[in-house]
């Protein structure tokens, strides 16, 4: 065993939102393959900080979409709904994506 503890990331929601809404930075590990081959799994770390508004074209986000599941995709463009997101390796766009997520 490693003594490295795995915590769910909505148990660290609370301190990442105190950390950025104070000005500072969070550095949290990747997962998934939906940013390959810009991100990959066990190699990259992201630091958040927080987003300046609205997004650019391009930005890449950290947000949770409305089902609780926590994303860092590409917002590719806008439209009536919200911002048009999608991951790199991804063909499928996330519509309705809001500065609230």
């Amino acid at each position: 065993m490693d003594g490295k503890k795995r915590v769910k990331l909505e148990e660290l929601l609370p301190i990442i939102e105190e950390k950025l809404s104070a000005g500072g930075t969070v550095v949290l590990p990747i997962t998934g393959t939906s940013m390959l081959p810009l991100l990959v799994a066990g190699r990259d770390k992201v630091t958040l900080k927080s987003a300046i508004l609205p997004l650019e074209k391009d930005a890449i986000p950290f947000y949770r979409r409305n089902d609780g599941a926590f994303v860092l995709h590409r917002k590719v463009g806008e439209d009536e709904n919200g911002y048009v997101m999608c991951g790199d390796n991804q063909w499928v766009m996330e519509h309705g994506i809001t500065d609230k997520n």
